[in-house]
């Protein structure tokens, strides 16, 4: 058996493991494995040469909609789980996956954004503050900046 097909059986829930999951559970563990996977079904379309979560990082965007600028994120919404709690517009700019989420204006991570962020230290070092941040939002300190 081919070892897709093997991955696609295994992650398909039978009868009593579907009712017992729930279909919201069932598509967050399906939404975690394609993740986990590195989305391999997923095909990047060829954009117009746009990097708008990159743009965000390197602080030259606000994020969408009504959105601040990410410094403006890192400065002054550390440790205000009020507004952190009643916003949920930032995340999916804070930390872009490479499929659409929720805010449709939050554009997919591209792969060429992906290696524009290894790449910068200034990007790096906003999105370990960014990670900092949430941890903190629950309650978690991070031990090791560079692990």
């Amino acid at each position: 058996e081919d070892e897709d097909e093997e991955d696609a059986r295994a992650a398909r829930p039978g009868a009593l493991q579907a009712r017992m999951l729930g279909s919201r559970n069932w598509r967050a563990m399906r939404d975690t494995r394609r993740y986990r996977h590195n989305y391999p079904d997923l095909i990047e379309r060829d954009g117009n040469g746009d990097m708008p979560n990159l743009s965000f990082y390197r602080n030259e965007i606000r994020f969408l909609p009504n959105g601040c600028f990410i410094e403006d994120i890192l400065q002054n919404w550390r440790e205000d789980y009020d507004l952190l709690e009643e916003n949920h517009s930032y995340i999916q700019w804070l930390f872009p996956l490479r499929e659409p989420g929720v805010n449709w204006h939050a554009k997919p991570l591209t792969l060429r954004e992906i290696e524009a962020f290894k790449s910068s230290e200034e990007v790096r070092e906003r999105f370990v503050q960014a990670y900092e941040l949430m941890l903190g939002f629950y309650g978690i300190q991070l031990e090791d900046r560079d692990t």
